[in-house]
């Protein structure tokens, strides 16, 4: 195993590295989780153990999505500058996801249910944006 840099978390990446784990030694389940998440197109995904968050966040080169101890991230479509990972990790299999870090007590069913949210959530703010940009403007 590698040296972590916390004792109650988990870093998993493609290749592993001196702080991360290599996604090939997680567990089928983690990889899994790994696959959906690089799937529908997230970079990052942080599974937190105490603060919950909820809502999107908007910054200069990510969008966050967060519901309870779930935050799932992607790059924008436009960044205003490059993520610092994006260049460091070399993306073979999986188009998307470069990190999934996670407490060492995780819950797969409640990651799962909290992605379901955060989708649920983010496809109604997503037609809603359209509807408002379709409609004609009042003045």
């Amino acid at each position: 195993m590698t040296n972590q840099s916390s004792k109650n978390f988990i870093t998993y990446t493609i290749n592993g590295s001196k702080t991360t784990e290599s996604i090939i030694n997680a567990p089928k389940e983690i990889q899994q989780l790994y696959q959906y998440l690089d799937f529908r197109g997230y970079n990052i995904a942080k599974v937190r153990n105490t603060i919950s968050r909820f809502g999107l966040t908007e910054g200069g080169c990510m969008k966050g999505y967060h519901f309870g101890l779930v935050s799932l991230y992607k790059e924008n479509e436009n960044p205003k500058k490059q993520t610092s990972f994006g260049n460091a990790l070399q993306r073979t299999q999986y188009r998307n996801l470069s990190i999934l870090r996670l407490p060492r007590n995780y819950n797969t069913e409640y990651i799962f249910r909290a992605i379901e949210k955060i989708e649920d959530e983010h496809f109604k703010v997503t037609i809603l944006d359209r509807i408002l940009r379709w409609l004609p403007k009042v003045a």
